[in-house]
């Protein structure tokens, strides 16, 4: 028996500059294997995917036909309900996202409630640099490293 998918809630800007296309659906793609997940914006408001292709508008319309398609709004978030928050490129962030209070709300309920453990997995990456920050983080760094250098 396999054990329960636990939830992830994706940030969308539902500005006109909208979430970019790509960036959505490697996220959402990626994610949604590990994850179900609850797409949110301000005021549950539909979100615009920019810098679209003809392959990605075909994927967009399959996906829009989903009813998880539609995003809820901030303020019906129970973040408690959450394991992972994921915000996807959004050059429309700065319009309605950067100073949302709903938004602030659910992101200090992360950092406040979702503590890290001192030996979980911890990487950053920073453009062509990639460090694994304990033992723990060792697989993950290289994992992050075959996938960079793959897209070159």
């Amino acid at each position: 028996m396999s054990a329960p998918r636990l939830h992830c809630l994706m940030v969308l800007s539902s500005a006109v500059e909208g979430v970019s296309a790509q960036s959505f659906i490697q996220a959402y793609t990626l994610a949604s294997s590990n994850f179900s997940i609850q797409l949110a914006s301000p005021h549950g408001k539909n979100v615009e995917y920019v810098q679209q292709d003809d392959n990605n508008r075909r994927w967009f319309n399959e996906f829009r036909s989903k009813a998880s398609s539609n995003p809820i709004a901030f303020e019906t978030v129970d973040s408690a309900r959450y394991s992972a928050l994921l915000i996807p490129s959004s050059p429309g962030a700065v319009h309605d996202l950067a100073s949302n209070t709903e938004l602030s709300q659910i992101v200090n309920h992360f950092i406040r409630e979702k503590n890290s453990e001192m030996d979980a997995v911890h990487v950053i990456i920073d453009r062509h640099l990639i460090t694994g920050q304990n033992a723990h983080s060792t697989l993950m760094a290289v994992q992050n490293l075959t996938l960079m250098c793959a897209q070159k």
